[in-house]
């Protein structure tokens, strides 16, 4: 996993040294690579929540089985319902638990909290910086403009604010984890202000968190051939990529791209929900 991290290391100085050229892809092609990662790994990585369970004993019994994914499925459908009647009530929800998932891959300890936390906050937020009129965009997609510009001009302001502490938390692990690790973090923040932020969001959601969130379920859930952690990841993504066509019909508008992405956003967001909430109590688990 070290030579896919420094690869992801160098493709970040690439993206950048392009991006520095005024080398942009097309907006639409752009949500066509994210849509598509995003079925082949974003949906895959929480496709073995329920094997998650079983590995911590929360569905010990038929009857436990049965609970689970009643609650499980619950959460999804309450999430998909309030997105419905509160977009923007929802859309806070989603940054705020996002930046506490993705801050969790940087967590060094199970008492490690708050830094993992406020690094999350950074990836989301640093974006704003130079692109948000970029993100005002996207995020107009799932609000009204008026709210998504308010919104973006606050994470702008608060990303001015914790630079600092992201300039911090780089020195940080380059002195305490590791050159390596500290060279992450540094391209994930560089990536995260001066990428486009849907190519950011491919480059840190699709590549990085997800493979690397496989690469941990892979090894914990001790699959020892590629095939079958393929294939018993297969039924719940074909069920969410399914879904995800329930979720268009629901919020689609009139525009193809802007309805898409808007659609994969949302499924992305209602599907966290429960995953987040596995996710976490497992690694609290398996920190005991």
């Amino acid at each position: 996993m070290v030579k896919y991290r420094i690869s992801l290391i160098s493709l970040s100085a690439l993206l950048i040294f392009l991006n520095s050229f005024s080398f942009v892809i097309k907006f639409e092609v752009q949500i066509f690579i994210l849509v598509i990662l995003i079925i082949t790994l974003g949906i895959p990585h929480g496709a073995y929540d329920y094997q998650v369970a079983k590995k911590i004993g929360l569905v010990s019994s038929n009857y436990k089985v049965i609970v689970f994914y009643i609650v499980y499925i619950g959460l999804v459908l309450l999430s998909l319902y309030t997105w419905y009647l509160f977009p923007f009530f929802s859309l806070l929800v989603f940054l705020f638990l996002s930046s506490w998932h993705f801050g969790s891959d940087w967590a060094i300890s199970r008492n490690d909290t708050l830094v993992p936390i406020l690094i999350g906050i950074c990836i989301l937020i640093f974006p704003s910086m130079i692109h948000q009129h970029q993100i005002t965009k996207v995020f107009s997609y799932l609000v009204s403009y008026g709210n998504a510009h308010t919104l973006v001009l606050v994470m702008r302001q608060l990303a001015f604010i914790l630079l600092p502490a992201g300039i911090f938390f780089c020195y940080h692990f380059f002195r305490n984890e590791g050159i390596v690790k500290g060279f992450e973090l540094l391209s994930v923040f560089l990536s995260s202000i001066f990428l486009p932020p849907l190519v950011f969001l491919i480059f840190y959601f699709c590549l990085f968190h997800s493979i690397t969130h496989l690469n941990f379920l892979y090894k914990w859930l001790k699959y020892n051939n590629f095939k079958v952690f393929f294939i018993n990841g297969l039924p719940l993504s074909l069920i969410s990529i399914l879904f995800l066509s329930v979720v268009y019909l629901i919020f689609s508008n009139s525009n193809l791209s802007q309805d898409i992405l808007k659609s994969a956003i949302i499924l992305v967001a209602v599907i966290t929900i429960p995953h987040m909430i596995l996710i976490e109590y497992a690694r609290l688990i398996k920190a005991n």
